[in-house]
C-alpha cells in the first residue's frame, strides 16, 4: 500500500462504519469555495455528509471528508502528476465560526518528498517542521498559545543555519536572536527581554565587516553606538546618555559625506561668558589680559567648543542643540594669543567641526602682510605655527590639505594693500607651497572629489603655482576628478565646463609634458571620448592644435 492509497482506505472504512457511502463531485474552484464558506454545504437542501471530490480528467485533485455540511477529517490536494500535495485534518470550530486545522498538516513536493509537517490543536499550531527537497532540514519551530516560541531555519543550497530566534507568549522577541547569510557568516546577534533590546546588539555585512554595534538597557540605547559601511568606514557614531538621548560628539553621514554633530551643552563655552571672552579673543582688538583672566578663573576652558554661524564666525548667547558648526579658541584667536593658549594646554592641531586646524585656516587667509586686515595670516605666522608643532599633513573634512588651500586661489587672487596684484604676494604663496610640502603636506593627495593640489592650481589658472607644485614633486601624469587626467584641466574648469585660454595652455603645456603628462589621453565629453586636440579643433583654435600636434598630443 502506498502513501496515496492509505487515506482512501481510511475514508472508505469511515464511510462504511457510518453507514454513509455518499460521494459528491465538484469542480476544483467550487471545492475551495466550499471549504471557505460560512454556511454548511448542502446537497438537495440537506447538509452533506460524505466525501467531496474534484477531478481534472480522470485525475483526482481534491478530496475532503464532510459531516453535516462541515469539513470533518482528512482533506487532501494532489499534484497534476497524481502525487499527494497537501494533507490536513480539519474540523469545524463552532466558537470561532470557521474551519480550523485540528491535527497534522503535511505538504509534499511532486516527487513525493514531505517538505512540511505542522501539528495543531483547535486551530493553534503546536510545532512545525520544513524540509528541503533533498530531505535536509529547512525550518523547525515550536509554539505556545498559537505564538512561535522558538524558530530555526537553514539554507537549502548550502545547508548552513540562517535563523535562530525566539519569542515570549505575547509574540515579542525574547532571548538571543541570530541570523546568518547562506555561506554561514553571522550577520545579526541581538538580545531581547520582554520584546525590548537588552545588552549588546550587533549586525554585520555579508563580507563580515561590522555594520552596527551598540548596547541597550530596558529598550533604550546607552553608551557608544556605531554604524559602518561594508568597507569599514564609520557612517554614524556617538554616545547616548542614561535617558537614551544622544550626547557629545556624533559622526553622521548625509549624501555620502560625513559630518560631526554636537549634542548637549557639555564641552561648549558657557553662553554667559561668550560675549566678553570672544571679544577679547579675536582680532582686531584682542585683549590677552582678559583671556588670561577667564582661563585662570576656570570660568572658560581652553578646549571648549565655540558655536559658529556655518563658517567660522562665532555666535553668542543661548545654545540650541544639536550644534553642527563650531570652532575652538586655538583655531580662531588673534595670533598674539597663541603662546598663552598653548601655555594653558591648547592643542595647536585641534580642528573645528569641518576638520580645519589653525594651520589650514591660516593658509586660507594667507598674505605677505596684514595691511588693514587683522585676520590675515603672514609667512612669519606660518613659520611660527610649524615651529610650534602644527602638522602640515592634516586635511579638512573635504580631504583638502595645506597645498589644496594654497593652490585654490584665482588668477588675480594675490593682492597688495592697494588692490593691485602684488608680485610679493605671489612669491610668498610660492614659498609657502615649498614650506608646507617640506613640512609633510602630500603634494599628490586627492580631496573628496578627486582634485590634487596640481589640478586645483590648474583650475585657478595660476601657472606660477603649477610650476611650484611640480617643483615640490607633483605628478603631472596623475589623475584628476571624474576619470580625467591632471593635464586635461588645462582646458577644463569644471567637470562639464571648459575654459580654454590659449596663452595659459601655451605657457604650461611644455612644462607638464616634460614632467610626464600625456595630452593625447582621451576623456569623456558630452558622452563621448575626445582628446584635447579634438576639443581645440572644434573651436577653431588652430595654434593650439598645431602645438598639440608638435608635442605628440594629437
Amino acid at each position: 500500500m502506498n502513501r496515496r492509497t492509505a487515506p482512501l482506505l481510511a475514508l472508505c472504512i469511515a464511510a462504511a462504519l457510518s453507514g454513509c457511502t455518499s460521494e459528491q463531485e465538484v469542480s476544483a474552484d467550487d471545492a475551495t469555495r466550499i471549504l471557505r464558506q460560512d454556511a454548511p454545504y448542502t446537497v438537495e437542501d440537506e447538509p452533506f455528509s460524505g466525501t467531496l471530490v474534484a477531478r481534472r480528467g480522470d485525475q483526482v485533485v481534491f478530496r475532503a471528508e464532510f459531516e453535516d455540511g462541515r469539513p470533518a477529517g482528512l482533506v487532501e490536494n494532489f499534484h497534476d502528476n497524481g502525487e499527494l500535495a497537501r494533507r490536513r485534518q480539519l474540523a469545524w470550530d463552532e466558537e470561532k465560526g470557521r474551519v480550523v486545522v485540528d491535527g497534522d498538516e503535511e505538504l509534499f513536493n511532486e516527487d513525493g518528498q514531505r517538505v512540511m509537517l505542522a501539528s495543531s490543536k483547535d486551530g493553534r499550531v503546536v510545532k512545525s517542521e520544513r524540509w528541503c527537497d533533498d530531505g535536509d532540514p529547512a525550518e523547525r519551530a515550536t509554539y505556545g498559545e498559537g505564538q512561535a516560541m522558538t524558530r530555526e531555519a537553514w539554507d537549502c543550497e548550502t545547508g548552513q543555519q540562517i535563523t535562530q530566534e525566539s519569542t515570549n507568549a505575547e509574540g515579542q522577541p525574547e532571548g538571543e536572536q541570530k541570523a546568518w547569510v547562506p555561506d554561514g557568516t553571522l550577520v545579526k546577534h541581538a538580545r531581547f527581554v520582554a520584546g525590548q533590546p537588552e545588552g549588546l546588539q550587533e549586525t554585520w555585512h555579508p563580507n563580515g565587516q561590522v555594520a552596527t554595534r551598540g548596547s541597550f538597557s530596558a529598550g533604550k540605547p546607552v553608551g557608544r553606538h556605531e554604524a559602518f559601511d561594508d568597507t569599514g568606514r564609520l557612517l554614524e557614531g556617538g554616545e547616548y546618555d542614561a535617558q537614551g538621548a544622544r550626547t557629545g560628539l556624533w559622526t553622521e553621514t548625509f549624501a555620502d559625506r560625513s559630518n560631526t554633530v554636537h549634542y548637549g551643552p557639555d564641552g561648549f563655552l558657557p553662553a554667559e561668558f561668550s560675549q566678553a571672552y570672544l571679544s577679547a579673543l579675536l582680532p582686531p582688538q584682542a585683549k590677552p589680559e582678559t583671556v588670561a583672566f577667564y582661563l585662570n578663573e576656570g570660568q572658560v576652558k581652553v578646549d571648549q567648543a565655540i558655536p559658529t554661524d556655518g563658517g567660522d564666525r562665532p555666535t553668542f548667547g543661548r545654545l540650541d542643540f544639536p550644534v553642527r558648526d563650531w570652532t575652538y579658541s586655538v583655531v580662531i584667536a588673534d595670533h598674539g594669543l597663541l603662546p598663552l593658549l598653548l601655555e594653558k594646554g591648547a592643542d595647536i592641531n585641534q580642528a573645528d567641526s569641518r576638520s580645519r586646524t589653525r594651520l589650514l585656516r591660516c593658509l586660507d587667509r594667507f598674505s605677505p602682510d596684514k595691511g588693514n586686515m587683522r585676520d590675515r595670516c603672514t609667512p612669519a605666522e606660518l613659520d611660527e605655527l610649524l615651529a610650534k608643532g602644527a602638522k602640515a599633513d592634516l586635511a579638512d573634512a573635504q580631504g583638502r590639505n595645506a597645498l589644496h588651500v594654497l593652490a585654490d586661489v584665482a588668477l588675480y587672487g594675490d593682492y597688495d594693500r592697494f588692490g593691485t596684484q602684488a608680485g610679493t604676494s605671489a612669491q610668498a604663496r610660492i614659498a609657502a607651497i615649498a614650506t608646507v610640502a617640506k613640512a609633510g603636506a602630500d603634494v599628490n593627495a586627492a580631496d573628496a572629489e578627486g582634485n590634487t593640489p596640481l589640478v586645483t592650481a590648474l583650475k585657478s589658472r595660476r601657472a606660477d603655482l603649477v610650476r611650484a607644485l611640480l617643483a615640490a614633486g607633483a605628478r603631472a601624469d596623475g589623475a584628476g576628478p571624474g576619470n580625467t587626467a591632471a593635464v586635461h584641466w588645462l582646458f577644463l574648469k569644471q567637470r562639464e565646463e571648459y575654459d580654454i585660454r590659449g596663452d595659459f595652455v601655451a605657457d604650461l603645456l611644455p612644462d607638464l609634458i616634460k614632467a610626464g603628462a600625456d595630452p593625447g589621453v582621451p576623456f569623456e565629453w558630452d558622452g563621448a571620448q575626445v582628446t584635447m586636440r579634438e576639443l581645440a579643433a572644434r573651436h577653431g583654435m588652430v595654434e593650439l592644435v598645431q602645438m598639440l600636434d608638435q608635442s605628440g598630443g594629437g
